[in-house]
């Protein structure tokens, strides 16, 4: 560092500009340093318009030329020799055609250097491809030479002379792609700060549809209601069901004997079914328990143990079950009701939990894309702090980006 600097004197020229502002800078700071090579170039690029322009020339008189023919050579081979010549022509003047020239702009100059060294192969291949013809048509061929090498020459002096300016140049490039890049990395900035602003939002309406619908004490009250009215109803379920299980072997050997329409084997196959079916007094199964109990007290009907099983018999016949069979089909219809009251608080319930499901979901999303706008603007300023450093390497000036 000099020492007017060190002392404060002589400071960088300081720019402040946005993006858009830096990206037309650095085309003017280009072009400034570039340009005093566009005259130059732009005489090498009229002289290879004359020199090209010769060609055509060459080949309309080439075209017209009538040189002679060794007579002794078959016609065969004259054939192919005036081919080769037409081919020669049509290749050679579609090869010449440059179209405009470029304006003084390096990248222009450049894309048309390139285009000019492959058009030169061409021609090379060209000349390369037809050397017997040239044996025959030597004059033409004396004639093409001076323009050909002349269009050579030119191509090499401008790709040099751009050559020179290359390195220049690309850093140029680089300085406009990092300016390209940041506006694309300021656009994805927008974006994102735009879709977490709506996710925000949309979280916001979640959580609050949430706090409105939170998990009802009625819920709970229900819930209990159907828990305790399950467990009665199962407590009398099991209290008439033991009541014919007791029962079960002794119906089934009294079904193997009596009319076959009576069944008694039924009540011990579905018990509360058949019970309900005889309705809450059960006279039928009443009639069929006091014939079994005739048949046991006259021994008719063999059983391990007859006395438990008449006390069974007295039970059910006293009307013990009526009151059970009463309660049953009362909790039934409680249980009923409950289940029915439960289903839209548990479709309520459900939908609390979808929605707090995606609350959460979106959340995480809301929290990966709050990264990634952290990210991004930390990309932006890095790519913006590699800006101002090319920048002030090559123009010598402090940038400032306002963006």
């Amino acid at each position: 560092m000099d020492i007017l600097r060190t002392l404060g004197f002589g400071r960088r020229e300081q720019i402040e500009t946005s993006l858009e502002g830096a990206r037309k800078l650095v085309e003017e700071e280009r072009e400034k340093s570039l340009r005093e090579i566009y005259p130059e170039c732009g005489r090498i690029c009229e002289e290879l318009r004359e020199a090209f322009g010769e060609i055509r020339k060459d080949c309309e008189l080439f075209e017209q030329s009538k040189a002679e023919v060794d007579p002794e050579l078959r016609s065969a081979v004259k054939g192919i020799t005036r081919k080769m010549k037409e081919n020669f022509i049509a290749r050679t003047r579609a090869a010449v055609e440059l179209g405009a020239l470029p304006a003084a702009d390096y990248a222009q100059l450049t894309s048309f250097s390139k285009g000019l060294q492959e058009t030169m192969a061409k021609i090379s291949k060209i000349n390369s491809d037809n050397r017997y013809i040239f044996t025959i048509y030597k004059e033409d061929a004396e004639r093409f030479k001076g323009p050909f090498e002349r269009a050579a020459g030119l191509s090499e002096k401008l790709k040099a002379r751009l050559e020179e300016r290359k390195e220049e140049a690309e850093t140029f490039g680089k300085i406009s792609e990092l300016i390209r890049e940041l506006g694309d990395e300021k656009k994805r900035i927008a974006e994102l700060d735009s879709e977490n602003a709506h996710l925000g939002g949309r979280l916001v309406e979640k959580r609050s549809g949430l706090a409105s619908s939170s998990e009802s004490a009625e819920l709970k009250r229900k819930q209990e209601e159907l828990s305790k009215a399950s467990e009665e109803f199962a407590n009398v379920s099991g209290r008439i069901s033991s009541s014919i299980t007791l029962l079960e072997r002794a119906l089934r050997k009294y079904g193997r004997i009596c009319d076959p329409k009576d069944k008694p084997e039924r009540y011990a196959e579905a018990p509360i079914a058949e019970l309900l079916r005889d309705g809450d007094e059960y006279p039928q199964l009443k009639e069929t328990l006091a014939r079994m109990e005739k048949l046991i007290v006259k021994g008719e009907l063999e059983l391990k143990n007859p006395e438990k099983i008449r006390e069974q018999i007295g039970w059910l016949l006293a009307g013990n079950l009526t009151p059970l069979l009463k309660n049953y089909k009362e909790l039934k219809e409680k249980k009923g009701r409950s289940e029915n009251e439960l289903e839209p608080l548990h479709r309520k319930e459900r939908e609390r939990q979808a929605m707090e499901n995606s609350a959460e979901q979106l959340a995480m999303k809301l929290e990966k894309q709050k990264k990634s706008l952290e990210d991004a603007r930390a990309g932006f300023g890095r790519k913006k702090g590699e800006l101002v450093e090319k920048f002030r390497e090559a123009v010598g000036k402090e940038l400032a980006i306002r963006d």
